[in-house]
């Protein structure tokens, strides 16, 4: 995308952190990050630290990272207003190298978990939800919300969510996590029109690792 744009010599960081918020929907829940990647000071009569500073107290973005490429110390030094606000960083880098090591440093901060998993049913509308993180058989992790996220090790894992609204279950088998990506994934709960409740001899609630159901025969 970028190597098809036209670049014409000018540096919009106003407009550009204006319209990078618009791209975010705010009645999610989440954070909303931008990294603005510039080899210039703002050069298009905008105020990018006062627009900074709108879009921290209107609650659209909640971080920004600069990343300057090729500027001197007082142009870095110039960035630092767009930043601060939110604690983020402004990085200077002068090569290829420089600049992955940049992004790569902002990712590691900001990112603290990599998994996030979240629920929906059949209309694609927002399920609470129960959910379970497991490893050969284990429980890992759990938590509950209409988003989930995890901080896991790298692995293979099972997750297995239940809508306490419906008492619906949905799971999802291999899940793959690395280290600094992050995997989102989707739990789509169906109506269940089977319940099964599970007890033991003296027909209190027993915790089942799992139920199956097979087809007769």
């Amino acid at each position: 995308k970028v190597t098809s744009v036209k670049a014409i010599g000018f540096t919009p960081i106003t407009n550009s952190l204006e319209r990078a918020a618009g791209d975010f929907d705010v009645k999610k829940p989440g954070t909303r990050q931008i990294i603005l990647v510039t080899d210039g000071i703002e050069s298009c009569n905008g105020d990018p630290c006062a627009m900074a500073k709108k879009l921290k107290e209107a609650g659209v973005v909640t971080r920004i990272d600069v990343v300057g490429f090729n500027l001197k110390s007082e142009e870095l030094k110039a960035m630092e207003c767009i930043a601060e606000p939110f604690g983020g960083k402004v990085i200077g880098a002068n090569s290829a190298k420089e600049l992955t090591d940049a992004l790569g440093k902002i990712v590691d901060e900001t990112l603290k978990f990599n998994l996030e998993l979240r629920g929906f049913n059949t209309e694609k509308e927002e399920v609470y939800m129960n959910v379970k993180v497991m490893q050969d058989g284990k429980e890992v992790k759990a938590g509950n919300g209409h988003i989930v996220q995890f901080q896991l090790p790298e692995g293979t894992y099972e997750v297995l969510a239940t809508s306490p609204a419906t008492g619906a279950v949905a799971s999802l088998k291999e899940v793959s996590v690395v280290a600094k990506k992050l995997a989102q994934k989707e739990l789509i709960f169906t109506e269940s029109n089977l319940k099964v409740n599970i007890v033991d001899q003296a027909g209190k609630p027993f915790e089942a690792g799992g139920v199956y159901v097979y087809k007769a025969g």
